[in-house]
Parts: structure tokens; sequence; C-alpha cells
């Protein structure tokens, strides 16, 4: 019973760790792929002032087109790499349970 209660102690107090350690260190991979959202999320707003003052100034149709088409480039950008970083997530949350339960 006292080995028993002592693995599972011991098991429980790894497991807070390995939580505690993996929470606080983000890999490269996801690091760049943040900065890159928010990279894009700069620009979506950028082109969101563009769009403002060019409807200010009345542009052209075709400038506008070709304005709102490049701001759905953008998005379709940072929504690819916020799907990078949920599949780097969902790997790693799948090895660390690997890791757990071995």
């Amino acid at each position: 019973m006292k080995l028993t209660n002592t693995r599972f102690t011991f098991t429980t107090l790894l497991l807070l760790l390995l939580l505690h350690f993996s929470g606080f260190s983000q890999s490269k991979k996801q690091q760049e792929l943040e900065e890159r959202r928010r990279e894009l999320r700069r620009e979506i707003q950028q082109i969101g002032v563009l769009l403002f003052e060019g409807k200010k100034e009345q542009k052209s149709v075709l400038s506008v087109v070709e304005d709102l088409d490049f701001k759905i480039k953008v998005r379709k950008n940072l929504i690819s790499i916020t799907n990078q970083q949920a599949n780097l997530l969902t790997r790693e949350i799948s090895s660390n349970q690997t890791k757990i339960s071995k």
C-alpha cells in the first residue's frame, strides 16, 4: 500500500512538473508562428486604414477591389498560420500524453 501511494505521489509530482515546464517553454516554431500572426494582424489593420482613407478620397472601384483582394489574401494567410499553431499544439499535447501514459 505504501509503495503504491509513493508511486502515485511521485507520478503526480512528475506530471505537475512536466506540465509546469512545458507551459512556460514554447517551442521556437510556436514563437515564429505567433510573430508571423502578429505581423499579419498589423498588415490587416494597415489595409483597413488604407481602405478607410480610400473611401474618403473616392478611390476608383478597381483600386478598392484590389485592396480588398489583398486583404482577403492576408486573412487567408493568417488563418493558415493559426491552423499551423493549432496543429503544433495538438502534436505537443499528443506527445505529452504519450509520455505521461508510459
